[in-house]
């Protein structure tokens, strides 16, 4: 609730906006430097840079926090200017990502016709058996946020939804799990975008990575949600 969260939060939290109206992830290179105690790491521009899913994200809070529709204006008119269909993802391996937090954002705040660009985005990136995304081991994260995005427009996306729940059944563990996702990316700080994400290793440390999830259980947590 807004009246829980004090005016010095929301300012700090503001704070990591950018001129654009983007958010970023840190916005002190020099901190950050002095937390990464890296000798090999001595530029984070990328890291500091603005971050669509970040943004994204934010978008959504401020929806939630309902204090200042100019700055909502502003998340949409950042969002419209970009191109929904050309969004991206710097953290994760996909733009499913950017657009799950966008379609929970103007559902939010009762944007249709967003709403449905974004969902059309969505459905667009289905494979023949149910599941999204290109890669093979975080289809079943993908496919959580997916199919919870589109829950939207039921009527619309009853097709979708249903191959997609089937293909989560499908791979469902005995003891109600589903297997890892390595989903989220580790870029190289001073990069402000990875160009070939099916190169990224999977690794539990160092950047241009993909960080390998531990015991599935954000995995299993996302699409307990959809479901």
């Amino acid at each position: 609730k807004r009246e829980s969260i004090s005016n010095t939060i929301l300012e700090k939290w503001r704070d990591f906006r950018k001129e654009s109206g983007a958010f970023s992830t840190y916005i002190d290179p020099g901190t950050l430097l002095e937390s990464l105690e890296d000798k090999n790491i001595t530029n984070v521009e990328g890291w500091c840079s603005e971050h669509q899913c970040v943004t994204s994200a934010a978008f959504y809070i401020q929806t939630l926090i309902k204090d200042n529709p100019i700055i909502i204006e502003e998340f949409k008119n950042y969002f419209h200017n970009i191109g929904i269909e050309k969004v991206t993802s710097y953290w994760w391996t996909n733009s499913i990502y950017t657009l799950y937090y966008l379609a929970l954002s103007f559902d939010s705040i009762d944007a249709k016709e967003e709403l449905n660009i974004v969902l059309e985005n969505i459905f667009n990136k289905q494979n023949e058996d149910g599941s999204f995304s290109q890669l093979q081991d975080d289809r079943l994260f993908y496919t959580g946020k997916s199919i919870e995005a589109l829950l939207f427009d039921y009527d619309k996306y009853k097709d979708s939804i249903e191959l997609g729940i089937n293909y989560l059944l499908n791979n469902q563990y005995e003891d109600g799990s589903w297997d890892n996702s390595h989903s989220l990316l580790i870029p190289n700080p001073s990069e402000f975008n990875v160009s070939n994400v099916s190169e990224c290793s999977i690794s539990t440390h160092g950047t241009n990575v993909r960080a390998k999830e531990f015991n599935r259980l954000f995995t299993t947590a996302t699409i307990l949600s959809a479901l």
